[in-house]
């Protein structure tokens, strides 16, 4: 990309903060509209421009780097990623993929301006606006929102302080020099939507990577507590959603105890306005741990029958099918174990065990630590009670979705990266780079995230 877009800069509190926001238009009164809209949560994985800039570590996406990060493949990400957003469809306001887009990992506004710019050249009712907030991330990859509703304002809310779990500084701080914001701040939008007001967050909490994140992502599950307790105290009915990457399961404590989060609807309405209790849409799909409780009673029960009887009886694990991904793949890898296990064997036991709960975790995974070889939920919505009030907007239950279209799936049904190298072992995913004439071969695809979904409804006022 040899020149970056215009950018429209906006001062707010005498111009101690500047916010951006690019301007691509908004719907009209005789453009038709369905009485629901659609939001996705996107991680699109390091999403930058190839323009050096000295201020951020953007050395990994320059023209000069391995593998060389040129103008056309900063246009495939662009054009990939519209594709996956594009092709969600189902309950959108206007019937052209997501009505309103959570985008983490961005570089900055002139990048998610192209992004609004390609969607846009696709569709042909209403536009994208992209905003964007500079923020004090050092890797560049901070909080940005796409949306075709009429912005009305927008501001940043820092989650950190220099004291506390914060007081100690990153390892992995800019060159080298130790720093202490190590997580980017939160984007707050407020949208109008069809004369309904409606409150977005977009967050991308710490890492899940060492002991001090764990109490970080915490510290920003109160922070942004107290933001929302703030905004209720003065309209209890504001429908708000809280969206992004946590990085955290939804039974992880910065999600049940830092913001509040729960999984019984019934919790949510009691609570207050002052002390609110948020709804994890996430749990539409299932709760995990107590599915993992499900899961090894009826595999330790399995084998005491093997061990018993002799005999596999498929019919303990039974109740476990409603939770597999693909029923078809888990029975044949059931029928397979059974098939070469006429005689107990604790090792090829516990590769089952683990092949099967994949299995379920799998049904709830957004992204796939190749490390630990596990699934984890850590992009989702959590919901205000006024969205179940049967007042302005409301959410549509059980429409929490993980997105997973073919396309975006490698051979192995992870997502598919785009910049990560491709290797030479099984799916690409494990053993050395691939390169040729000394450049590292990346992969082709969309975002090492899968997107989520969810369907809101919205009154006709």
């Amino acid at each position: 990309m040899q020149n970056r877009y215009g950018m429209m800069v906006m001062f707010l509190l005498g111009g101690a903060m500047s916010l951006m926001i690019a301007s691509s238009g908004v719907y009209s009164d005789e453009q038709q509209a369905s009485s629901t809209f659609l939001f996705m949560s996107f991680n699109v994985e390091q999403l930058y421009d190839n323009i050096d800039d000295p201020n951020t570590l953007d050395e990994r996406f320059l023209p000069t780097s391995n593998p060389p990060y040129t103008d056309n493949r900063v246009q495939l990400k662009l054009n990939n990623l519209a594709e996956v957003i594009l092709s969600a469809n189902n309950g959108s306001y206007f019937g052209e993929g997501p009505d309103v887009v959570s985008v983490l990992e961005v570089e900055n506004l002139a990048i998610l301006k192209s992004l609004a710019k390609v969607l846009n050249s696709k569709i042909s009712k209403a536009k994208y606006q992209a905003v964007y907030l500079p923020g004090v991330d050092v890797s560049g990859m901070n909080p940005g929102l796409l949306t075709k509703f009429p912005i009305k304002s927008f501001k940043v809310h820092k989650p950190y302080a220099k004291k506390g779990a914060w007081y100690i500084p990153s390892i992995s701080g800019y060159q080298g020099k130790p720093v202490f914001t190590v997580t980017r701040d939160i984007l707050e939008v407020r949208l109008d939507v069809n004369g309904n007001p409606l409150v977005v967050f977009v967050n991308h909490w710490p890492a899940k990577v060492g002991s001090l994140h764990i109490l970080r992502r915490y510290e920003c599950g109160k922070a942004s507590h107290k933001i929302i307790s703030n905004i209720l105290s003065q309209n209890p009915n504001m429908d708000i959603i809280v969206s992004g990457d946590f990085n955290a399961q939804p039974e992880d404590g910065s999600l049940l105890a830092g913001l509040s989060v729960s999984e019984f609807i019934e919790r949510v309405m009691a609570s207050s306005s002052e002390n609110p209790v948020l709804y994890g849409s996430s749990y539409d799909v299932f709760n995990k741990s107590l599915v993992k409780k499900i899961f090894y009673r009826a595999i330790d029960r399995f084998r005491a029958e093997k061990e018993k009887k002799g005999v596999w009886d498929l019919t303990i694990l039974k109740p476990l099918e409603k939770y597999y991904s693909d029923i078809a793949r888990a029975q044949e890898l059931l029928a397979k174990f059974v098939s070469v296990n006429q005689s107990f064997a604790y090792r090829k036991f516990k590769s089952l065990k683990n092949k099967l709960l994949s299995e379920i975790l799998e049904k709830r995974g957004t992204f796939y630590y190749y490390r630990d070889r596990i699934w984890n939920t850590l992009d989702s919505f959590q919901l205000t009670k006024s969205m179940f009030d049967n007042n302005g907007i409301d959410y549509v239950k059980n429409s929490f979705q993980i997105y997973k279209p073919d396309f975006m799936k490698n051979v192995d049904r992870k997502p598919i990266a785009f910049h990560k190298c491709k290797r030479s072992g099984y799916a690409g995913t494990s053993g050395p780079c691939l390169k040729e004439n000394g450049q590292i071969i990346p992969q082709d695809g969309y975002s090492d995230h899968f997107p989520v979904l969810a369907n809101f409804t919205v009154i006709n006022q």
